[in-house]
């Protein structure tokens, strides 16, 4: 099922970036996170895994101004989870930028813990603010946990521009 899921996610990403390039404007490789005030839900799980190396491709500001990711990433229940995005980032200046992004992402059957995923399916859809600044970025997604306690997750990573 990831397999394919992850097929059609790079499809409907590649489709919304060929427009104008196939090639990725920016990588992001997510590396570390760290879990707020949320408890972990599986029985016998006492931790997250605040270790999530992944890569992540954006093409920036394409179809609507929008930039649009496809990836895959180590998560927080130690599995390698597919995803895309959609986000919009304004510079603030010439080393920092803000944005608002919403992360679709496929958590298997870890996804009966999130209280929206897509049509019922694996997606987990995670809206997020994001920081970036220089070479290193920091999303915040609100996320209240299994017990209805207001939580957060911190992702932490660096980021590259690819040129063209």
């Amino acid at each position: 099922m990831k397999t394919a899921t992850a097929i059609l996610l790079g499809m409907l990403s590649a489709t919304a970036a060929t427009a104008e390039g196939l090639r990725p404007d920016r990588l992001y490789v997510p590396l570390a996170s760290y879990h707020y005030n949320l408890t972990p839900p599986n029985p016998g799980q006492t931790s997250w895994n605040e270790f999530n190396p992944g890569l992540i491709f954006t093409w920036e500001d394409r179809f609507g101004t929008l930039d649009y990711s496809v990836g895959a990433l180590l998560n927080s229940y130690e599995e390698v989870s597919p995803m895309f995005s959609v986000g919009k980032f304004w510079d603030v200046s010439a080393k920092v930028s803000l944005g608002a992004v919403a992360s679709f992402v496929d958590y298997g059957d870890n996804a009966r813990h999130f209280d929206v995923t897509l049509g019922g399916s694996n997606l987990a859809v995670l809206p997020a603010l994001q920081v970036n600044y220089r070479n290193a970025f920091m999303q915040i997604v609100p996320a209240p946990d299994f017990n209805g306690n207001s939580g957060a997750l911190f992702a932490f990573g660096a980021t590259f521009a690819l040129g063209q």
